[in-house]
């Protein structure tokens, strides 16, 4: 058995993860995989003699409209990526909307109608600001559900896609309709702005909470030891790595060390720092008996 972990990117909400893991699972040799949306992970478990790789298991990622690649050491250069894009998209959208908008006001009555300028009310002008606005900015969403469509399902990206083209498209018809009236027929053009506008907005909220996130869990793993002390059938101790350790291994921790696993106090006495679980700073006495995590909570006193 082998475990490969993978940075995922591309995914925009639940359905996306549960796709992907779906797809894995069903793979020839694939034991297990979970695919995290918050942390942008996949955990496969490839089964030894089986027809999957690593290089198997990315390409039916890609193949499903995703990227993968094997998890970098640097874990938050994907999200200050997606971060400064959505940003970028973002603004971009806010800029775009605020002319449609205000032409938005013309259709108020008094007293609550604002000055607009008539430029800004002509349809052909609308027109423009709108197509940017829906196939510029809104590419991301239609590359999304391009790429659910081909795998028969749908996705967030979907029903932005629908819902922006509807409105879209009717405008368009609109500005073009000529049935005799002259009449100012109403455009639709600022439901894009407001639908895309608001969606990359949460989106790029969402990937500034998913940096802090996964900055958080980094700082956790760093709190856990690489080593421990292990106790030998003949009373002495040896370092071994902390991913080796099995069920029934005993341990020895000396003062100030770090503890390297959870685990039950079989002798001594220590007063604990376990501030890393609990958020208090205050020590916890340890006797026989007790329990005890992984973690950078320390033996004080033994």
């Amino acid at each position: 058995m082998r475990t490969i972990q993978l940075r995922i990117t591309g995914m925009t909400c639940a359905a996306c993860s549960a796709r992907i893991e779906k797809s894995l699972s069903r793979m020839d040799g694939v034991a297990r995989a979970a695919v995290s949306l918050a942390t942008t992970k996949a955990i496969v478990d490839i089964e030894s003699g089986g027809q999957s790789s690593a290089q198997s298991v990315i390409a039916r990622i890609e193949k499903l409209g995703y990227g993968a690649r094997i998890d970098a050491v640097d874990e938050t250069a994907p999200f200050q990526r997606e971060k400064a894009e959505l940003r970028k998209r973002f603004f971009l959208s806010l800029l775009l909307s605020i002319p449609l908008f205000w032409g938005m006001m013309a259709h108020f009555a008094e007293p609550m109608s604002l000055y607009v300028p008539h430029a800004i009310t002509l349809p052909f002008v609308q027109l423009v600001v709108g197509t940017v606005l829906q196939f510029y900015v809104g590419f991301p969403f239609y590359y999304g559900a391009y790429q659910a469509l081909k795998q028969r399902t749908a996705n967030m990206d979907t029903l932005v896609a629908i819902s922006t083209s509807a409105a879209y498209l009717y405008s368009h018809y609109l500005v073009f309709r000529d049935d005799g009236s002259h009449e100012h027929h109403f455009l639709y053009f600022d439901t894009i702005a407001m639908v895309l506008t608001a969606i990359l907005l949460g989106k790029w909220l969402e990937a500034i909470a998913k940096g802090k996130a996964l900055r958080s869990l980094s700082a956790l793993k760093e709190l856990q030891t690489d080593n421990a002390r292990v106790v030998l059938p003949d009373g002495s101790t040896a370092w071994v790595p902390a991913a080796r350790l099995k069920k029934g291994d005993r341990l020895s921790v000396a003062d100030s060390e770090w503890i390297a696993t959870d685990g039950i106090v079989l002798e001594g006495l220590a007063e604990i720092d376990e501030a890393l679980l609990t958020g208090e700073y205050r020590t916890i006495f340890k006797r026989a008996g007790d329990r005890v995590h992984a973690g950078r909570g320390w033996p004080l006193a033994a």
